[in-house]
């Protein structure tokens, strides 16, 4: 069994967060929360979470900044900035992203070359990006919305074992890689709330191109997806939520960390992070979601996908499924700013996830 991470934090116990109204939280309402942390691959970590409402809206999604860094005894970075911004009475959205890491990775193989789930091949992926999304409703549910990010990745095998399909991709696309890429997507969003939705839905539909660079080739890419996410309330504390997704990119020949991933901590959860790579994807996932307190919640999912080299080739592949269970604990309860530490089953692993926000 591979826990894929389990952080600790004294949150759940934390005097301010019993002692706030469940109501009515204060328009500058924050958190500063320590978090302690183990995987095998990383040992002890430690670092902070920090979220911040910058206002308090009477209908709609506060504008918020969320932000988190760790260092592990590894000397393993993982750090994230995440503003979000909403204005005329939330038709208009900008968020951002800056994140940085320093961790181990594993290559489970790409396409119809799968490793072995016991087996898989060890690197290091150290990485930078930066994203900026801006989203406009402008009529009643429909909106558009218009991506930038750019990026820096460096590769290093680690060799304590044989690593041969590693290699060959090293030696292939080189260890260095820099991205730039342009995203334009429309959509029809009836969800009342962003951040916990129990009721409306979410139909993307995206296209992204993506150019990259590395020390031994360069290219570009496209890449198209469909999204749909249904919300529905059963009573005032439970609630449902799908999802059904679908995406093909454009292009054969591209490096194994631009591939379309399967697994992680928010598609088939209980794989371990894009344990499937390959250049079209289908899955769907289901939740029940219920609050059993002022401040917690507690979840059930489960999930199935496929890969393939094109979509139209998904009915020959086989699927995968996973399914398991979670917890929530909430921030804020007006907005339903939330942690969640959900636990996931599959039949190659079990798969321990603490994170902020919902999966979907």
């Amino acid at each position: 069994m591979r826990v894929v991470l389990v952080l600790l934090s004294w949150l759940c116990f934390c005097p301010k967060a019993a002692a706030a109204p469940a109501s009515s939280p204060p328009a500058s309402f924050s958190r500063l929360l320590p978090v302690l942390f183990y995987t095998p691959d990383t040992g002890l970590g430690a670092g902070a979470f920090l979220i911040r409402n910058l206002d308090e809206p009477d209908q709609g999604d506060p504008s918020q900044l969320v932000a988190f860094a760790t260092l592990t005894q590894r000397k393993q970075i993982i750090s994230r900035v995440e503003p979000k911004i909403y204005w005329d009475a939330g038709r208009w959205e900008w968020s951002a992203q800056l994140s940085a890491q320093d961790f181990p990775s594993e290559y489970y193989g790409r396409g119809s070359v799968e490793l072995h789930p016991d087996d898989p091949e060890a690197y290091e992926d150290k990485s930078f990006s930066v994203e900026t999304r801006l989203k406009h409703m402008f009529y009643q549910h429909l909106f558009w919305e218009f991506e930038l990010g750019t990026g820096w990745q460096r590769f290093t095998a680690q060799h304590d074992e044989p690593t041969p399909l590693v290699d060959a991709e090293f030696a292939r696309w080189g260890h260095k890689s820099q991205q730039q890429n342009l995203a334009l997507a429309l959509g029809h969003d009836s969800r009342p709330s962003r951040v916990r939705p129990t009721t409306g839905h979410l139909l993307r539909i995206l296209y992204r191109h993506q150019r990259f660079q590395t020390n031994t080739d360069e290219g570009h890419f496209g890449m198209s997806g469909l999204d749909w996410k249904q919300y529905v309330t059963l009573n005032p504390r439970q609630s449902l939520a799908f999802q059904l997704a679908a995406a093909q990119m454009d292009q054969v020949e591209v490096p194994f960390y631009f591939l379309l991933g399967l697994g992680g901590n928010q598609v088939l959860r209980g794989f371990y992070g894009n344990q499937f790579r390959d250049h079209a994807i289908s899955y769907g996932q289901a939740e029940w979601r219920t609050l059993w307190a002022e401040t917690w919640g507690f979840r059930i999912f489960a999930g199935v996908g496929a890969h393939a080299e094109r979509l139209t080739s998904l009915e020959e592949a086989s699927g995968q499924a996973a399914g398991g269970v979670g917890i929530d604990y909430f921030l804020d309860r007006k907005s339903m700013n939330n942690l969640r530490l959900d636990l996931g089953f599959s039949q190659d692993n079990v798969g321990v996830y603490f994170l902020y926000g919902n999966a979907f």
